[in-house]
Protein backbone atom coordinates (compact mmCIF):
# COMPACT_ATOMS: atom_id res chain seq x y z
CA UNK A 1 0.00 0.00 0.00
CA UNK A 2 1.33 3.45 -1.07
CA UNK A 3 1.84 5.91 1.85
CA UNK A 4 0.71 9.51 2.22
CA UNK A 5 4.42 10.15 0.84
CA UNK A 6 4.59 8.03 -1.95
CA UNK A 7 1.16 9.85 -3.00
CA UNK A 8 2.64 13.11 -2.70
CA UNK A 9 5.64 12.70 -5.06
CA UNK A 10 3.53 11.15 -7.61
CA UNK A 11 0.99 13.67 -7.45
CA UNK A 12 4.08 16.19 -7.68
CA UNK A 13 5.21 14.27 -10.72
CA UNK A 14 1.82 13.95 -12.07
CA UNK A 15 -1.32 16.56 -11.62
CA UNK A 16 -3.35 13.82 -12.88
CA UNK A 17 -2.81 11.77 -9.52
CA UNK A 18 -3.44 15.18 -6.91
CA UNK A 19 -7.06 13.48 -6.53
CA UNK A 20 -5.67 10.37 -4.97
CA UNK A 21 -2.79 12.44 -2.76
CA UNK A 22 -5.69 14.68 -1.30
CA UNK A 23 -8.31 11.75 -0.93
CA UNK A 24 -5.35 10.21 1.21
CA UNK A 25 -4.32 13.23 2.90
CA UNK A 26 -8.00 13.75 4.28
CA UNK A 27 -7.95 10.65 5.33
CA UNK A 28 -4.55 10.68 7.37
CA UNK A 29 -3.44 11.42 10.68
CA UNK A 30 -0.98 14.27 11.00
CA UNK A 31 1.95 15.16 13.59
CA UNK A 32 1.91 18.30 14.85
CA UNK A 33 4.23 20.06 17.90
CA UNK A 34 1.13 20.87 20.47
CA UNK A 35 -0.47 20.01 23.63
CA UNK A 36 -4.01 19.54 25.15
CA UNK A 37 -4.64 21.47 28.13
CA UNK A 38 -8.37 21.09 30.42
CA UNK A 39 -9.87 18.03 30.56
CA UNK A 40 -9.29 15.33 28.39
CA UNK A 41 -9.48 11.46 28.65
CA UNK A 42 -6.39 8.66 28.26
CA UNK A 43 -6.85 6.10 25.91
CA UNK A 44 -5.78 2.67 26.51
CA UNK A 45 -2.18 3.65 25.02
CA UNK A 46 -1.69 6.05 27.66
CA UNK A 47 -1.87 8.77 25.29
CA UNK A 48 -4.11 12.01 26.18
CA UNK A 49 -7.77 12.27 24.03
CA UNK A 50 -8.96 15.75 23.67
CA UNK A 51 -12.39 16.03 24.89
CA UNK A 52 -15.61 18.87 24.38
CA UNK A 53 -13.43 20.27 27.87
CA UNK A 54 -9.81 20.10 26.14
CA UNK A 55 -8.00 22.88 24.50
CA UNK A 56 -6.03 22.11 21.90
CA UNK A 57 -2.26 24.32 21.56
CA UNK A 58 -0.60 24.18 18.45
CA UNK A 59 3.14 25.35 18.26
CA UNK A 60 3.89 27.57 14.98
CA UNK A 61 7.39 29.10 15.12
CA UNK A 62 8.51 32.01 12.89
CA UNK A 63 10.39 31.58 9.40
CA UNK A 64 11.61 34.70 8.30
CA UNK A 65 9.14 37.12 9.39
CA UNK A 66 5.93 34.79 9.03
CA UNK A 67 4.35 32.28 11.70
CA UNK A 68 4.45 28.73 10.60
CA UNK A 69 2.18 25.74 11.37
CA UNK A 70 4.73 22.72 10.88
CA UNK A 71 2.86 19.39 9.79
CA UNK A 72 4.49 15.98 9.41
CA UNK A 73 3.33 12.75 7.88
CA UNK A 74 5.82 10.94 9.54
CA UNK A 75 7.60 10.74 12.89
CA UNK A 76 10.85 10.98 11.03
CA UNK A 77 10.28 13.82 9.19
CA UNK A 78 9.89 15.65 12.57
CA UNK A 79 12.87 14.11 13.83
CA UNK A 80 14.69 15.39 10.66
CA UNK A 81 13.91 19.39 11.76
CA UNK A 82 13.22 19.41 15.34
CA UNK A 83 15.72 17.95 17.08
CA UNK A 84 15.15 18.81 21.43
CA UNK A 85 12.03 16.92 22.71
CA UNK A 86 8.64 18.25 22.28
CA UNK A 87 5.25 17.15 23.08
CA UNK A 88 3.36 16.05 19.86
CA UNK A 89 -0.64 15.29 19.04
CA UNK A 90 -1.57 12.86 16.19
CA UNK A 91 -4.92 14.83 14.40
CA UNK A 92 -7.29 13.59 11.89
CA UNK A 93 -6.32 15.72 8.83
CA UNK A 94 -10.24 17.18 8.09
CA UNK A 95 -9.98 18.28 12.05
CA UNK A 96 -6.61 19.85 12.06
CA UNK A 97 -7.49 22.20 8.90
CA UNK A 98 -10.91 23.14 10.46
CA UNK A 99 -9.28 24.53 13.43
CA UNK A 100 -6.09 26.36 11.54
CA UNK A 101 -6.27 30.29 11.04
CA UNK A 102 -6.86 30.58 7.75
CA UNK A 103 -4.15 33.39 7.77
CA UNK A 104 -1.83 30.70 9.42
CA UNK A 105 0.91 29.49 6.59
CA UNK A 106 1.21 25.58 6.97
CA UNK A 107 3.72 23.51 5.73
CA UNK A 108 3.22 19.79 5.27
CA UNK A 109 6.66 17.95 5.76
CA UNK A 110 9.19 21.02 6.05
CA UNK A 111 12.80 20.65 5.43
CA UNK A 112 12.03 17.26 3.40
CA UNK A 113 11.49 16.12 0.17
CA UNK A 114 8.30 16.16 1.05
CA UNK A 115 7.53 19.65 1.59
CA UNK A 116 4.66 21.41 0.62
CA UNK A 117 2.96 24.66 1.32
CA UNK A 118 -0.57 24.33 2.34
CA UNK A 119 -2.14 27.74 1.24
CA UNK A 120 -5.58 29.00 2.46
CA UNK A 121 -7.43 28.43 -0.45
CA UNK A 122 -6.18 25.01 -0.90
CA UNK A 123 -7.00 23.75 2.76
CA UNK A 124 -10.71 25.57 2.29
CA UNK A 125 -11.07 23.62 -1.41
CA UNK A 126 -10.36 20.29 0.44
CA UNK A 127 -12.54 21.08 3.26
CA UNK A 128 -15.18 21.96 1.23
CA UNK A 129 -14.73 19.62 -1.40
CA UNK A 130 -14.14 21.57 -4.14
CA UNK A 131 -10.69 20.72 -4.91
CA UNK A 132 -11.89 17.35 -6.50
CA UNK A 133 -14.09 19.13 -8.76
CA UNK A 134 -11.16 21.16 -10.11
CA UNK A 135 -9.05 18.14 -10.59
CA UNK A 136 -11.39 16.25 -12.57
CA UNK A 137 -10.88 19.34 -15.02
CA UNK A 138 -7.75 18.72 -15.50
CA UNK A 139 -6.63 21.82 -12.92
Amino acid sequence: MKTLDDLFLEAKRDPAKRGAFYRAFLQSELIVLGRISGDFAVDEDGNQVATDHSTIHLDQFEVEGEMVLPVFTRADHLENLVRETREILLLDAKDLLQMIDPEVKVVLNPGSAYAKELIPQERAALLDGSIFAGLLHGT
